[in-house]
C-alpha cells in the first residue's frame, strides 16, 4: 500500500522515517509527480497506517489486543516516534496487562525500553506475585 507524508511532519513527529525519506531523496528515488517513494518491506501495514495516523490526527489507534499493542509500539520505537510510543504503552498499562500477562510483557518492556510499561509490570508483581508466577509457561 502506498502511504503519503509530509517530510516536515516526519521530521518532527517520526524522525527516523524522516532520515530513511532524506536518504531516498539523495539516491533519486522519485516518481513521475515528484515523489520520493520508500519501500517499507518489514512493516506491518495496519500499524504503519495507525502511525501515521496518529502523526497527523493526534487521535490514539485502537489498541485490542497484546498483538496490535507491540506492533505499533516497535514501529513506534524503529522510527522514533515518541509520542505515539507513550500512548501505546499507557493504553497497554490500562487495557491489555494483569497478573496472567505481566511476565511477559515484563521481559518485552525491558528489551525495549519501555519504561511506564516495565514499572506497572513491576506493581502487577509486587500487588499479585502468586498470580504471576502462576502464569510461568507463558514467560519460561
Amino acid at each position: 500500500k502506498e502511504f503519503k507524508a509530509h517530510k516536515c511532519v516526519l521530521l518532527l513527529e517520526a524522525n527516523a522515517l524522516h532520515e530513511l525519506v532524506f536518504i531516498e531523496s539523495k539516491k533519486g528515488s522519485r516518481s513521475n509527480e515528484g515523489l520520493i517513494n520508500v519501500v517499507l518491506p518489514e512493516v506491518d501495514e495496519s500499524s504503519f497506517e495507525a502511525m501515521l495516523m496518529f502523526i497527523y490526527t493526534k487521535v490514539g489507534p485502537k489498541i485490542e489486543d497484546e498483538t496490535t499493542a507491540r506492533n505499533i509500539l516497535l514501529l513506534a520505537d524503529q522510527f522514533n516516534c515518541r509520542n505515539l510510543k507513550l500512548f501505546t504503552e499507557s493504553a497497554m498499562v490500562k487495557n491489555i496487562l494483569d497478573s496472567s500477562n505481566a511476565a511477559r510483557l515484563l521481559l518485552f518492556a525491558d528489551s525495549h525500553s519501555l519504561v511506564l510499561l516495565k514499572e506497572a509490570c513491576m506493581n502487577a508483581y509486587i500487588t499479585n506475585p502468586d498470580a504471576v508466577m502462576a502464569s510461568r509457561n507463558d514467560w519460561t
